[in-house]
């Protein structure tokens, strides 16, 4: 499954099947918009980083937030995964 995932001004990520892009899932969990996201290579694992100052992790497979990471000074402007690492 190939997925596409769109930040809205909401603060969510519509994440869309991309054959179709017919609806799949909403992550809810940054507080301001998110400025950045990328997925593993088999799209189980969505990273995703805001204007809240934080990175998500998210599983794809129910949009559960795995962790959050804290600590960074101003808004997380991009991100990427390593190819081939997961």
């Amino acid at each position: 499954k190939r997925l596409v995932f769109i930040s809205t001004l909401d603060s969510t990520i519509k994440v869309f099947f991309d054959d179709s892009l017919k609806f799949f899932l909403s992550l809810y969990g940054h507080t301001l918009p998110a400025l950045a996201v990328d997925a593993s290579d088999d799209d189980y694992i969505l990273a995703s980083s805001g204007a809240d100052k934080t990175i998500k992790i998210w599983g794809l497979d129910f949009g559960d937030t795995h962790r959050t990471l804290y600590g960074h000074e101003d808004s997380v402007t991009d991100l990427r995964f390593i190819k081939r690492t997961h």
